[in-house]
């Protein structure tokens, strides 16, 4: 077993890249049940990428383009976010892993910290 200031490192680790992506997972959640309340937001996003220059013309119809562009940004931002914060907690765990040499040391470790109820 890690010696215990390295395994609180390990622990914070693990802990930030939780709550990174139940923050994000929150927003994303916020997003799809009240999407007025990101409405700003878009809108802002929308005027950076291009605005209303950002159009496509097919045939006598043009066609904004940019709400589609800032929603796909948008996107792909949270996604990233939430798999950079996924990898922090899954780094937390190799660590403890590697540092340990035991499989079962993350499981351990976390309900140490955490106080996990005993199953008996």
């Amino acid at each position: 077993m890690p010696q215990p200031p390295f395994v609180l490192t390990y622990i914070v680790t693990i802990l930030v890249g939780l709550w990174l992506a139940i923050k994000l997972f929150g927003a994303i959640a916020a997003g799809l049940q009240s999407p007025d309340a990101y409405r700003q937001t878009i809108e802002q996003w929308t005027a950076l990428v291009g605005g209303d220059g950002l159009k496509v013309k097919i045939g006598e119809q043009e066609f904004a383009l940019a709400p589609a562009v800032a929603l796909a940004v948008i996107g792909l931002g949270l996604a990233l976010l939430t798999w950079l914060s996924l990898g922090v907690m899954l780094t937390g765990a190799k660590i403890v892993s590697w540092s340990s040499g035991d499989r079962e040391a993350v499981r351990r470790v976390l309900q140490q910290a955490l106080g996990g109820a005993r199953r008996g």
